[in-house]
């Protein structure tokens, strides 16, 4: 019989460590439910679409994926949400707020103008989409 102090101390910091990795593990998947055209015009009546998002909070380096396509080394990574710029020059910047499960897209077209979905007789330069995620 081994009566050696440190194996009850190794084994519950062996449990710990590989109980905060498995914590750390989000797979989401997102319904878009709102649409806001130049932050005012908004509505909820959007054509159903869905995003998949993963996420790991590792020890070394953290994982961002959405869609699969990999955001990781772009990502800012903040106690609560996650920023990534889906492009280079910062024209779509999406959040994801870890506590409520809510995405954001926010695009930026410029001095571009795009026709309003919500209303055909206008125009916007930018665009605002939420989605509500769960867990799966």
């Amino acid at each position: 019989m081994n009566n050696n102090p440190l194996i009850p101390r190794i084994t519950f910091i062996c449990f710990l460590f590989f109980s905060m990795n498995v914590m750390s593990e989000l797979n989401l998947r997102c319904k878009m439910v709102k649409i806001c055209e130049n932050n005012s015009r908004c509505t909820t009546s959007v054509a159903e679409s869905y995003k998949s998002i993963y996420y790991k909070d590792g020890w070394f380096s953290n994982t961002y994926i959405i869609n699969d396509n990999d955001y990781s080394d772009t990502a800012k990574f903040n106690k609560n949400t996650i920023t990534a710029d889906l492009f280079a020059n910062e024209a779509v910047i999406t959040t994801l707020n870890l506590s409520s499960l809510i995405y954001k897209v926010k695009g930026y077209l410029g001095g571009a103008t795009r026709k309003s979905r919500i209303n055909p007789k206008k125009t916007f330069h930018t665009l605002t989409e939420e989605w509500l995620c769960s867990k799966i």
